[in-house]
């Protein structure tokens, strides 16, 4: 009976989530006025993971956040610095908030995740960068209001979704060369300068956009 006690013990602890990521979520919910959610159900009771708070997707054990998705919430304000203690994500959509403002988190620090999208809200400022995010395969941030240059794309090398349009970005474009697995790229209704990049050697690409640029040449 003790060692089956134990063994209970044993197994309830090792499904907790660790703190520091029940911490940013609660820094989250705190942050974007979470009262006034349009779906908040369980949030802040006992662990995100049982029962699983709205939005949020653990890994099986439980000891780790893997998806995070609040649609049109109507989430409002900034994202809260410990927001990157969800170094696991695999899955984050933000998207349709209209009222996320700040900063883009540093994005470089999640190497897990393959789905980001956080467009139609009012995030500003540059795109982080070095872009070092290896399994990411769809990143979409349009309709934001972000603003400076396209930094290195290098590190993205299972990207096949790259939607930046409706910002304010600038500048002149990276190469985009060892983008091999990009299918879809729209950089419209932006403040681009320069010349159109190369795209005959993306062979998967077969969807581009990019009016309403400063593009020069053919």
């Amino acid at each position: 009976m003790l060692y089956g006690l134990l063994v209970w013990g044993c197994t309830a602890a090792q499904a907790a989530l660790p703190p520091q990521q029940r911490q940013a979520l609660v820094d989250l919910y705190q942050s974007t006025q979470g009262s006034h959610w349009r779906q908040n159900t369980h949030w802040l009771q006992g662990d995100p993971c049982q029962p699983q708070w709205q939005g949020v997707s653990c890994a099986a054990d439980g000891q780790s956040v893997i998806g995070l998705h609040l649609p049109g919430n109507r989430l409002e304000g900034p994202l809260p610095d410990s927001f990157m203690a969800l170094d696991t994500l695999e899955s984050l959509d933000l998207r349709g908030n209209l009222g996320l403002t700040g900063p883009l988190p540093p994005l470089h620090q999640w190497p897990a995740l393959t789905q980001l999208n956080l467009s139609f809200n009012q995030f500003t400022g540059p795109l982080p960068s070095p872009w070092r995010m290896p399994r990411l395969q769809s990143l979409v941030l349009s309709n934001n209001l972000l603003t400076g240059p396209l930094p290195e794309l290098s590190g993205l090398p299972a990207l096949q979704n790259l939607r930046l349009n409706h910002n304010q970005l600038s500048g002149t474009l990276p190469p985009l060369g060892q983008l091999g697995a990009l299918q879809s790229l729209d950089l419209s209704f932006n403040q681009f300068s320069g010349p159109l990049p190369e795209l005959s050697h993306l062979s998967q690409l077969n969807s581009f956009l990019a009016d309403w640029n400063h593009f020069q040449g053919p």
